[in-house]
């Protein structure tokens, strides 16, 4: 009987789904921990490819996407989530200060520059939660 509950209170702590989508292996590795301990269920893609297939194949409550990475790169994703009607709340992540322009128009929530800091998953996830009509988002060009 304790296992039976201890397996529906581990299913009732989550909150839903983030797919995490990076290249590189120790940022999968240190968004997708932060996440957990803030109790979402994660999925992972090396790419962008990956990504749409994912969100194909099953729902994701929101989206952490490196900008750059192999195969399509992170605006390609939006874009084509954008043409398939696909409202994900995505929070956009860059290396690259270029890349880091404001992306409310591709349905972008928020982008941060790398590292990224566990207080910028947090408030993602928060506003997940307590989801705001996509018009009121607020989009950033820089970390604050």
């Amino acid at each position: 009987m304790s296992g039976r509950r201890t397996a529906t209170t581990s299913t009732e702590c989550h909150r839903g789904t983030i797919l995490v989508a990076d290249d590189d292996p120790i940022a999968l590795e240190v968004v997708s921990s932060v996440l957990k301990n803030a109790g979402w269920r994660i999925k992972c893609a090396k790419n962008g490819r990956q990504v749409l297939e994912t969100i194909d194949a099953m729902h994701v409550d929101g989206l952490v996407l490196d900008m750059r990475m192999p195969v399509l790169d992170g605006y390609e994703v939006c874009l084509r989530l954008l043409r398939r009607g696909k409202k994900i709340p995505t929070l956009v992540v860059t290396g690259h200060i270029g890349d880091s322009e404001p992306l409310g128009y591709l349905n972008v929530a928020k982008t941060v520059l790398k590292p990224i800091r566990s207080k910028d998953l947090l408030d993602f996830v928060e506003m997940i939660k307590s989801p705001v009509e996509a018009p009121t988002l607020i989009t950033s060009g820089q970390n604050k």
